[in-house]
């Protein structure tokens, strides 16, 4: 069985998001929880990037 490539940083894109949101959501600095909101959104928008179809 072969495990795509996107595939395996997709999950550990989304456990990031995750951890990301558990920052935001437990009483922390406000440093932390902005470097999670930017850390959530490049993340997400790395996601976009790597599954968008082709161009070819």
């Amino acid at each position: 069985m072969k495990i795509s490539y996107p595939i395996l940083l997709t999950i550990s894109y989304l456990f990031f998001i995750m951890s990301n949101m558990m920052i935001l959501f437990f009483d922390l600095e406000l440093g932390l929880k902005f470097n999670a909101t930017i850390s959530i959104f490049s993340d997400l928008f790395f996601l976009g990037y790597l599954w968008r179809p082709d161009e070819n």
